[in-house]
């Protein structure tokens, strides 16, 4: 065999494919081809595209429209409040009164978010209504004292639902709800701050929170601590405590806040812990979650979870006086501060157009 003649080694042997098998072939990759291209044509999955900068809703730049549905009077604060941080963060703000449905703002205005205050005075003709605005739609529920079936079908109609309960996360967000955020009212500074009060309003510990099956380990440790001195208490079960006063929750409450060396939740209510704060108040409160969030443990307020670990704290806090102060102090700064009105509503803006 000549050196120039090249061996194949395990080559299968050429195969000359008919005409019509060489049709299919090609008319195959034809169509992959045509696939290919027509796939890099179809526009991205919008949730997966970072946001256009240019096309982005600052909300400095935004327009807000802002409803009350709330139903009580004294709720009327609260509306005033939002709108005038709304003013100082927005570029406008227009405040419309219930039935949102007929009031025809839309045909001269384009607003970048309704924002709607608490559920109350609202219409099954405002909810169809709100379901097909073109904009993002906000409400901002006053559900402290619970929710409902009601409120979860309410909160369907809107993008983003802020409660006043951590705990009602799950519910709206079993119930369909896509975005809910834990934001509660804060304190008005008009009404909850610190102020001298007369001796009718003074005691050693006013207590917040319904009485338990944990509540009678507790009395000797309170009683160990106020040594026969006043304590006022708001909260259903405490009528066959003879030596404790029980006020209902209608009181003059700044008063007596500002009247009590300490303030002790047994069941812990976050907007009476900002109001109590508001007001300078010392304040120790049963361990809950919702508390770690708008509070610093340890520095604004103490928590326990036994009564010997609330005896613990309670002394500390007669030995060491300057803690007291330092408690006071802190959780006053951050009532003007941390959760100050201006920061929750600025919070309220950042959540609703990051998620636009």
């Amino acid at each position: 065999m000549s050196r120039k003649t090249k061996i194949r080694k395990n080559v299968p042997p050429y195969v000359r494919l008919d005409l019509r098998s060489r049709k299919m072939l090609v008319q195959s990759l034809l169509r992959t081809m045509a696939k290919k291209k027509q796939m890099g044509k179809m526009p991205a999955n919008p949730l997966l595209v970072p946001k256009d900068p240019k096309t982005a809703i600052m909300p400095s730049h935004a327009s807000i429209l802002l409803m009350s549905a709330l139903s009580y009077s004294s709720h009327w604060k609260i509306e005033q409040l939002t709108v005038d941080h709304l003013r100082e963060s927005t570029k406008e703000v227009i405040q419309l009164k219930p039935p949102l449905h007929a009031s025809g703002v839309l045909s001269h205005c384009k607003p970048d978010l309704l924002l709607v205050l608490g559920s109350d005075l609202l219409l099954a003709e405002d909810l169809d209504f709100i379901r097909s605005l073109p904009f993002k739609k906000a409400i901002w529920l006053a559900d402290s004292t619970g929710s409902s079936e009601i409120l979860r079908q309410t909160a369907l109609s809107f993008d983003c639902v802020f409660t006043q309960q951590s705990s009602h996360i799950p519910f709206y967000l079993h119930g369909g709800c896509r975005t809910v955020q834990f934001l509660p009212f804060p304190a008005d500074p008009t009404e909850w701050y610190p102020l001298t009060v007369p001796e009718e309003y003074r005691s050693e510990v006013v207590i917040f929170g319904d009485t338990s099956q944990k509540t009678p380990a507790l009395i000797p440790v309170i009683d160990s601590w106020r040594e026969n001195k006043k304590v006022i208490v708001c909260g259903k079960g405490w009528d066959c405590f003879d030596d404790y006063q029980v006020l209902p929750d209608e009181s003059p409450w700044p008063l007596y806040l500002n009247g009590a060396n300490l303030v002790l939740h047994l069941s812990p209510s976050l907007n009476r812990i900002l109001e109590a704060a508001s007001c300078g108040a010392c304040q120790i409160s049963v361990d809950d979650p919702c508390l770690y969030q708008w509070t610093n443990p340890d520095e604004d307020i103490l928590l326990f979870h036994t009564p010997e670990e609330l005896g613990e704290k309670l002394n500390s806090l007669r030995c060491y006086p300057e803690q007291r102060r330092r408690l006071s102090t802190q959780a006053l700064a951050g009532s003007r501060f941390r959760y100050s009105y201006r920061q929750v509503v600025l919070e309220l803006l950042r959540i609703t157009f990051e998620n636009y």
